[in-house]
């Protein structure tokens, strides 16, 4: 009976001394496990800021972003005058100009002006459409003015031969007006003689200027083709 209970009292002494042993080691665990995942979320962070500034900018020092040198931006290349006329002009508007060449011309050499500039005021003016209006009643492909129409003795502005015809004779007469000064005759021809005098030159309205700038353009694309 004796030895019975011996071996029941070392087994509880046993229990007891060991129990303790398993927390502390599972606690240790515990400890070590949280310990190491407190230093994953730490240094992750460190390592993203870390990245950020991997350049300090310190005083006295050049920045590395101002050593280093930039590389230059591609710049579009600019279309020349002859290839906006391609794009502005539409297949309709080819064909009318194919059209009214020989009328151009005739009156080119009718009344000594230059057929390029003719072509330049017609496609600044109404883009070679015969029956264009403007919002001032201007009219035909050089948008005569019913008056200066009327002055000219022109019937029909709608008829291309006389709208042509009265179109390139009051442009010459414009011309000699000014003394062969282009920049003056299309003054005048957009915004009428009595203001090209009243300022003693080109007026100062920003439409005239922009329509002296476009002819010109056209002018010169004429010119070379």
């Amino acid at each position: 009976m004796r030895s019975r209970w011996n071996k029941r009292k070392n087994l509880f002494i046993l229990h007891m001394t060991t129990k303790p042993v398993i927390l502390l080691i599972l606690l240790s665990c515990t400890i070590g496990l949280n310990g190491w995942r407190q230093d994953a979320f730490v240094t992750v962070p460190e390592v993203r800021l870390q990245k950020k500034s991997m350049y300090p900018q310190n005083k006295g020092k050049k920045s590395l972003a101002k050593t280093v040198p930039l590389l230059p931006l591609a710049t579009p290349a600019v279309p020349s005058i002859k290839t906006l006329m391609e794009v502005e002009m539409t297949s309709k508007q080819k064909n009318a100009e194919n059209r009214y060449q020989l009328l151009i011309l005739e009156a080119a050499y009718r009344y000594k002006v230059e057929p390029a500039i003719i072509k330049a005021i017609i496609m600044a003016e109404s883009s070679f459409n015969p029956k264009a209006v403007s919002r001032v009643g201007a009219r035909g492909l050089m948008q005569l003015m019913p008056r200066t129409a009327r002055s000219l003795g022109v019937e029909d502005s709608f008829k291309p031969a006389h709208n042509i015809d009265a179109g390139v004779r009051y442009f010459k007469h414009l011309l000699d007006q000014f003394d062969g000064e282009i920049k003056l005759a299309l003054a005048a021809y957009n915004a009428g003689s009595f203001n090209v005098r009243k300022y003693g030159g080109i007026p100062p309205f920003k439409a005239t200027k922009f329509y002296i700038n476009k002819v010109l353009k056209y002018y010169e694309t004429y010119r070379t083709t």
